[in-house]
């Protein structure tokens, strides 16, 4: 998959770089971490892409997608910002999240992976002219290229409650991380912090994303 570094301080110091997955998912990934994460929380576009990948009997189908995901938050066209919130999946139970992940071998980020990407918002809207450049050399201007533009990512300060991984939960209640957006949800939360919310609740699941790690093997 092509891959680029976007960043890099002193002759050997900490890299950024950025790569696409086989859905066209855009990950990134520091020099010293084991892992890439996606740049943006699950959007419809590559929810569809993971779709097209699983067998229908596995009960993930075009009606399931309808029903679970576009009957809350319909289709919206991608380079419409007034509500950016609504290009992203939320409302799927974790049990669903996980089985979509296993599909793509994806896994959740841990809390502390989730926030490492979180350090790095501002480095990385430094490095919007880089992040652009690649998306246009990998033709991959749709979906990411109105968000990168307007400086909406890696939508960690701000955006949606996140799954994370947590083998301690036991849903209804799942570990969260992240703040809603103040007009999907009004709230004074802060980011970094975790909680344990009861997932049942459709206020709480439908401002709840996800986005997923691809660990180095070795």
């Amino acid at each position: 998959m092509p891959c680029i570094i976007i960043y890099k301080r002193g002759v050997r110091g900490m890299t950024l770089e950025l790569k696409v997955d086989r859905i066209k998912n855009l990950l990134v990934r520091r020099s010293d971490w084991d892992f890439w994460i996606t740049l943006f929380p699950l959007s419809k576009w590559h929810l569809e892409e993971i779709l097209m990948q699983v067998p229908p009997e596995t009960g993930y189908t075009d009606s399931w997608y309808r029903e679970r995901v576009l009957s809350s938050t319909p289709r919206f066209p991608f380079n419409d910002l007034s509500e950016p919130w609504r290009p992203f999946v939320t409302g799927l139970l974790r049990k669903e999240v996980e089985a979509l992940l296993d599909f793509i071998g994806a896994e959740l980020p841990k809390e502390e992976e989730w926030l490492l990407l979180a350090s790095l918002e501002g480095e990385l809207k430094n490095q919007k002219g880089r992040v652009l450049e690649f998306l246009r050399q990998g033709d991959l201007t749709l979906p990411f290229e109105p968000w990168v533009k307007a400086g909406i990512y890696p939508l960690t300060s701000e955006g949606f409650l996140e799954h994370v991984k947590d083998d301690r939960s036991t849903p209804p209640l799942v570990k969260v991380i992240g703040k809603p957006f103040y007009s999907l949800y009004p709230n004074l939360w802060s980011y970094d912090k975790t909680r344990y919310l009861n997932e049942e609740m459709e206020e709480i699941r439908r401002v709840t994303s996800f986005r997923y790690v691809i660990r180095d093997k070795g």
